[in-house]
């Protein structure tokens, strides 16, 4: 996340008309500067500076640029400067032609998060974990716990990271977690998810695993003696 008074430099690689022949640098050196980071409470207010965008080829200059975000603010100078008012991911694109035509083209996503403070309607986050092929069974126990379908209650709101702790040590992030309990037992794992505003809550399960399914000896042939 940015912090005040900070801006986040980007280095683009461009995105040519005409790919360079291998090992070529790009025509275009797509260069950003975000003032002050990408991430910020609504009103966010944020400066997108791709001025000192240039050409490879000194014989080359930059004929146009074109910048627009998607909440419809867009200009054709080098610098945008917006102001996000609703909590939500906004696409910034960032355009420049050079004076052979050759275009490159980057895009950011901006993140304006609800107001420190805001109310979040309901009971705030509403976890849920599934396991697939289930919560029980032998040892060595393969499972995916799933917390995809975790939700908040408010529609302006959004599980933003997902963090996973199995009592065996096992650790993991993403709404997905994989994990193999290597000896029978019963294991907590344990979702702790956290909102865009900061919220947090846990979820936890209980995973039994159950003794090696046994396998059959396998029959013992004995030798034939030929007469």
């Amino acid at each position: 996340m940015g912090c005040g008074g900070r801006a986040w430099v980007i280095a683009a690689a461009a995105l040519v008309a005409a790919a360079p022949a291998a090992g070529a640098a790009p025509p275009i050196d797509l260069e950003l500067s975000v003032t002050p980071g990408l991430v910020g409470p609504a009103p966010f207010w944020v400066e997108i500076d791709a001025s000192r965008t240039r050409t490879v080829d000194p014989t080359n200059w930059i004929r146009s640029m074109h910048i627009r975000a998607s909440d419809g603010t867009e200009t054709d100078t080098g610098v945008l400067r917006d102001t996000f008012t609703e909590p939500g991911r906004y696409t910034v694109t960032i355009e420049a032609t050079d004076s052979d035509g050759v275009r490159a083209e980057k895009t950011l996503e901006v993140t304006a998060t609800l107001p420190s403070g805001a109310a979040t309607a309901g009971n705030g986050l509403r976890l849920s974990m599934s396991a697939d092929p289930g919560f029980e069974g032998p040892a060595p126990f393969w499972v995916q716990l799933d917390g995809g379908k975790s939700t908040t209650a408010d529609p302006n709101d959004w599980i933003f990271s997902y963090r996973w702790r199995a009592s065996d040590g096992g650790t993991g992030s993403g709404t997905r977690f994989e994990h193999t309990f290597a000896r029978p037992g019963s294991y907590a794992v344990t979702l702790t998810a956290e909102d865009m505003r900061g919220r947090r809550d846990q979820v936890t399960r209980v995973v039994t695993v159950t003794a090696p399914e046994a396998t059959a000896p396998r029959p013992v042939v004995a030798p034939r003696h030929e007469p």
